[in-house]
């Protein structure tokens, strides 16, 4: 849906940042508890599939590095808001770092 929505590409860019910091900061979660869990990055249209295999927590790690990085680039800084809630640059980067912390 987010294609056909009427804003600026910045804007779209920008929750597109959101989305990917929210399932990386779930994946860290469930690795956190959890260790190896299934690693599922593109939608399937099988609705019967359940292959899905465990991944390594190493690789677990590196997706939500990789993805919290990438959203760091595209979503707003938190001077962009008047109101919280909102996911930014300065949230981001505190996750990230609680990430790598865990991490290491």
């Amino acid at each position: 849906y987010l294609p056909d929505a009427k804003m600026t590409t910045e804007t779209k860019l920008a929750m597109e940042g959101e989305v990917q910091v929210i399932r990386a900061f779930c994946y860290f979660n469930l690795v956190q508890n959890y260790g190896r869990v299934p690693l599922v990055t593109e939608a399937s249209s099988d609705v019967n599939s359940t292959s899905a295999k465990q991944a390594e927590e190493a690789d677990i790690y590196d997706f939500v590095i990789r993805e919290m990085e990438e959203a760091e680039s595209t979503v707003f800084p938190i001077t962009k808001f008047n109101f919280g809630g909102r996911i930014n640059k300065s949230a981001v980067r505190g996750v990230l770092a609680r990430v790598c912390l865990f991490n290491a």
